[in-house]
């Protein structure tokens, strides 16, 4: 399997160079493990470094001059997911990574790491000695962990039949109550440190090994599509790495189904094992299998066995396992939640370079980020152009035409915003915008020629505010129909955006039709406005790459007064 790699362009060549484990530093240096040119403008002689933590990988910003950038967000230290772009200056840089890493250990190769190698089976074990439900058991975790209370730590475990181990009597509940207080306290501090889900899987099977005599052990987690239980981590002892680890689906789905944990002895005293060569060869004495249950819902499952026969694992090994399984579902359920939230502050991060915040909530409060996919849609599309900004730059200072443009950029993007419209993209001293898409408005074209005609107030307000300044101006064109609106770009780089015809003569509309401080708008945005805004029409024209005459109006008046 491939593993992490960067991938990213110099002198026209790209080049993928693969993360082998080793930290990366990015930098001018020619000593840079990725040694970016000279010629490449805003980047330190020690940039920023791609660094390997448990499982993933970080960009750390190494106090650069120019910052570091994930996805356009800038960093000072972050983890890096699959297709993520590093931006260090204008040098662009892709980050790729394979699936997740799925774990193996062995007694004395305790880290190392492998696919587990794992077959299910439709084999169903007829002694099931005894089982714990769940939902009781975690009822009871509370009062179990009181030591005043003269009960067996887990004294709602209910077998379904009688273990044969005598009944334990007080001092040694007692005593019992004390280990399990430490081992808890053992399991949430590791929880807490772990950073993802296969470092807590590893941390789960290790405190197992050091309280159970298992000799194997897997961790798999239900496909919530499919609901098939999919291996995502496996321990072996010493002797039997690179043996297939063959499970019973059936004993497997009971546990699930049943919410119950299950202890399985003599496994080869069942006549339907004897079918099964690597259980015969493997000689499994023993078994246990407990769901990963939380609050009535089932997440995965966690099995362990044995071959030993003086060392069988017995229901105080079932109660154990119990144990860490319920502090292993409530951290699934700690993590997905905490994946859920990163992807949504990405998703929001995303979505707030095109639209309000208010904008930004009601998409994803409606669930509506799918419409990211690129699909054709009809909208309003807004083009507009500054006039007289080229001469009042040409007097002051860069630093100078940067504040001024981001001024008015500023309140003709909260125009924009206001409306609940998109903003596509600056260029230069012009700007694109669009309406109804990715949330749909019913009136999109009414919302583009209000954010048009406030953005003509917002022009003039800045004169006003600027007296002694050349006075700038703004043309405006508006169009609505048919495009392509999703995000549209290339492997390394995608924009949400909009491409068509629409597109086009709405830019025509601007450049070729309205006047300084006009507003032109499309036959199709003027039937949805006419009643709204006073327009009086053109002469009709043939706008460039266009076969037939474009009927075009201008905007004279809002009729709300």
């Amino acid at each position: 399997m491939t593993g992490a790699r960067l991938s990213y362009l110099i002198d026209g060549k790209l080049i993928d160079q693969p993360l082998k484990g080793e930290d990366v530093t990015i930098g001018r240096s020619p000593q840079m493990r990725l040694s970016v040119p000279e010629s490449v403008p805003g980047i330190s002689r020690h940039h920023a470094t791609v660094q390997k933590r448990g499982l993933s990988w970080w960009l750390v910003d190494n106090n650069s001059r120019n910052g570091a950038f994930i996805n356009q967000t800038r960093v000072t230290e972050a983890e890096l997911h699959h297709t993520d772009v590093i931006h260090l200056g204008p040098f662009e840089i892709q980050f790729l990574s394979p699936e997740p890493v799925k774990a193996t250990w062995t007694a004395s190769m305790m880290g190392s790491l492998a696919e587990p190698n794992v077959e299910f089976a439709d084999r169903d074990p007829s002694q099931v000695n005894v089982t714990i439900d769940l939902a009781s058991f975690r009822a009871a975790k509370a009062k179990a962990l009181d030591p005043s209370a003269p009960l067996p730590l887990f004294a709602t475990s209910k077998p379904t039949k009688v273990s044969t181990a005598p009944e334990p009597q007080l001092g040694s509940r007692l005593a019992d109550q004390a280990w399990a207080i430490q081992l808890f306290s053992e399991v949430g501090r590791a929880l807490q440190v772990s950073t993802d889900l296969d470092e807590m899987f590893e941390t789960l099977l290790t405190l197992l090994f050091s309280q159970v005599p298992a000799e194997r052990a897997f961790v798999g987690l239900i496909d919530p599509e499919t609901g098939e239980v999919l291996p995502r981590m496996t321990r072996l002892a010493e002797g039997l790495l690179g043996q297939s680890f063959q499970l019973s689906r059936t004993i497997l789905r009971n546990a699930i189904d049943s919410k119950q944990a299950l202890l399985v002895e003599d496994t080869m005293e069942d006549s339907r094992f004897q079918e099964a060569l690597s259980i015969r060869q493997t000689s499994i004495c023993s078994a246990i299998c407990v769901p990963l249950y939380r609050d009535g819902h089932v997440d995965g499952v966690l099995y362990i066995d044995t071959r030993e026969k003086e060392a069988p694992l017995t229901s105080h090994h079932l109660e154990i396992a119990t144990a860490l399984a319920l502090f292993t579902a409530v951290a699934v359920e700690q993590f997905r939640l905490r994946e859920k939230a990163i992807a949504e502050q990405r998703l929001r991060q995303s979505l707030a370079r095109y639209s309000s915040p208010a904008v930004v909530d009601r998409i994803l409060q409606a669930g509506d980020a799918g419409q990211m996919i690129a699909d054709k849609e009809v909208v309003t599309v807004l083009f507009s152009d500054l006039k007289g900004f080229t001469t009042m730059s040409e007097k002051l200072t860069p630093a100078s035409v940067v504040e001024v443009l981001n001024a008015i950029f500023t309140r003709l993007t909260d125009a924009v915003f206001r409306q609940q419209g998109t903003l596509d993209k600056f260029m230069g001293d012009g700007m694109l915008a669009f309406f109804g898409a990715p949330l749909r408005l019913p009136d999109h074209p009414l919302r583009a020629v209000r954010a048009a005609w406030e953005m003509l107030a917002s022009v003039d307000e800045f004169n006003r505010a600027n007296p002694d300044a050349e006075s700038v101006g703004i043309r405006i064109g508006i169009n609505t129909g048919d495009v392509i609106v999703g995000d549209i770009g290339s492997m390394t780089r995608k924009d949400y955006t909009v491409i068509g015809d629409t597109v086009n003569v709405a830019s025509r509309l601007e450049s070729s039709v309205a006047g300084t401080n006009q507003i032109a708008i499309g036959p199709q945005t003027y039937e949805a406005v006419r009643h709204e805004f006073t327009c009086e029409p053109l002469e009709p024209i043939r706008l460039k790459g266009k076969t037939e005459l474009v009927q075009p109006y201008r905007v004279v008046a809002d009729n709300r007064g």
